[in-house]
């Protein structure tokens, strides 16, 4: 069988580690998080997943950003999304989020994937050749053919930044990473405010760092900004000092 993506967000770093374990036994490229660091709707779009199994008691992801990421992800890929809970979410909110699979963490511990309806005997070990021809034979990443949006606020992972001449950009989390020199199409929401569009392209990189646990992202610079724009912006900055980044990465 061919590539397979999965995306496994939990807390608990035992559970996530034997998730991750035999998902990948089964065929799986997986792709583990132990916090909402990283956590975004364009991360889990550029991953392209056919499985995300989430916890839905992690620190700091509240019912608003778990209704934006489980819509992003039914209204723009075929995933299966299956929520893991200790039993606090509530039953409305299962059929509100419109998911595939609600499953007691309690179950998960003592079935493993066997609790997402995945039987060892069902899952298919990967075929290492179809991996590499599909990895090797991939394209650069090109984001540049369609708008990106980006919500920018004071808890977003992208955020507006400033290199050390002083020079305003704005940082994209987003996985994979577009090359450096690409051209991107930006919609962006700042503050809530009507988005607007933007010319930019790509200047640095973030790849992602297990140590660091920052999200990967790049750096976009800004072209053609429009009135409503500047204003926006500037509308941030009041709120919000940019970050002071010093061109992390691989560079213009």
């Amino acid at each position: 069988m061919g590539l397979r993506r999965a995306v496994v967000v939990d807390r608990e770093p035992g559970l996530l580690a034997r998730l991750t374990t035999e998902l990948g036994r089964g065929g799986y490229l997986v792709e583990g998080l132990d916090s909402t660091q990283g956590l975004s709707s364009d991360l889990l779009l550029r991953v392209k997943p056919d499985l995300v199994v989430l916890d839905v008691e992690l620190p700091g992801l509240g019912a608003t950003e778990l209704l934006r990421l489980v819509d992003a992800l039914k209204v723009r890929t075929e995933a299966s999304v299956v929520l893991t809970t200790g039993g606090t979410l509530e039953k409305r909110l299962w059929w509100r989020l419109a998911v595939d699979q609600v499953v007691e963490r309690q179950r998960l511990r003592e079935e493993g994937v066997r609790a997402l309806g995945l039987a060892t005997s069902s899952l298919v070990r990967v075929d290492v050749r179809a991996v590499l021809d599909e990895v090797l034979g991939q394209e650069p990443v090109c984001v540049g053919s369609r708008l990106l949006r980006v919500k920018l606020d004071l808890f977003s992972d992208s955020q507006l930044f400033e290199d050390r001449e002083g020079r305003q950009g704005v940082f994209v989390a987003l996985s994979p990473l577009p090359e450096v020199g690409q051209s991107m199409e930006l919609e962006l929401e700042v503050l809530n405010r009507p988005c607007f569009w933007v010319r930019g392209k790509v200047v640095w990189q973030r790849p992602r760092s297990a140590l660091s646990g920052r999200p990967p992202g790049v750096g976009v610079s800004l072209e053609e900004l429009s009135p409503e724009g500047e204003e926006a912006i500037e509308r941030m900055l009041e709120q919000r000092a940019p970050l002071a980044l010093d061109w992390p990465g691989e560079k213009a």
